[in-house]
């Protein structure tokens, strides 16, 4: 079991997500459970041959994923992490839901994957099992990417003996088959363009900020009151620049900043996921 812990984070090491490709692997683990990946690599797992116009590539056809099956909806997982330390084992995995969305089919696959994890065993702590369990869905690749948080479900076990805890977004899955509006007179996928060029023009507002006004608080010279004036600088800059940059996307686009601000609320009500 340790070596195969081990596997786990050389394979994360090597494979990291921005470098998965759309190849899906199906696996078996020691217990004889199937699970589905697109990381290469893992011994466990053969890719499958799957046709070019094959809509759901990771339907599964296996006994143990009958109730999934039913609802015609799928998942990859496409990161898992393990920590094992005397104060908790925790197993973390992260999965793309493929096909149809819905409240149940999402339930299901998170008590699918829970299961899995649950019945983990071999670790050093903790008498061997996990005592923590965290599992996050997404509604496409790009959500997942964008580390932002953007999950559309999540099951959450804390602490050994406790109980699962399920939340699922239902809000967001009526979103998934919404029709595109027009507003402002500018398409939806205008507008999503638009907030990825805000979200751009404040990550660059920012790093320029502290580029030109770096926190030194490892530096032992500086006074306490320094290190607050340099904080005063950068968040002064880092408003000015915000302004400017912003006002930038505002020109470029033809709108105003009230629709700026209106475009972010609706990117955050649909949730639509970060750039990159």
């Amino acid at each position: 079991m340790l070596t195969k812990i081990v596997l786990v984070f050389v394979l994360l090491i090597l494979f990291p997500a921005s470098l998965y490709g759309d190849d899906i692997y199906k696996c078996v683990d020691e217990f004889d459970k199937a699970f589905y990946t697109t990381i290469p690599g893992d011994p466990r797992c053969k890719k499958l041959d799957v046709p070019e116009d094959d809509p759901n590539p990771l339907k599964k056809t296996d006994p143990n994923h009958a109730g999934i099956d039913s609802l015609n909806t799928s998942y990859s997982i496409v990161d898992q992490n393990l920590y094992d330390a005397p104060i908790k084992t925790q197993v973390e995995i992260h999965a793309i839901v493929l096909g149809p969305i819905s409240e149940d089919s999402l339930k299901q696959i998170l008590k699918e994957i829970y299961d899995n994890a649950n019945a983990k065993r071999g670790f050093k702590y903790n008498n061997g099992k996990p005592s923590h369990i965290f599992i996050y869905l997404y509604s496409s690749k790009d959500h997942y990417k964008s580390k932002a948080g953007q999950w559309i479900a999540m099951l959450s076990k804390i602490g050994n003996g406790s109980q699962e805890n399920m939340d699922v977004k239902t809000n967001l899955i009526t979103q998934l088959t919404a029709k595109p509006e027009t507003k402002f007179g500018l398409s939806e996928s205008t507008r999503k363009e638009i907030f990825r060029a805000i979200v751009k023009a404040e990550r660059r507002a920012n790093k320029e900020a502290e580029d030109r006004f770096p926190i030194p608080f490892n530096n032992p010279s500086l006074s306490k009151e320094e290190i607050r004036n340099q904080l005063m600088r950068q968040a002064e800059e880092n408003n000015y620049l915000m302004e400017k940059y912003k006002n930038n996307v505002a020109k470029q686009y033809r709108i105003t900043r009230k629709q700026m601000t209106d475009i972010v609320v609706e990117s955050f009500n649909k949730n639509w996921p970060q750039p990159l």
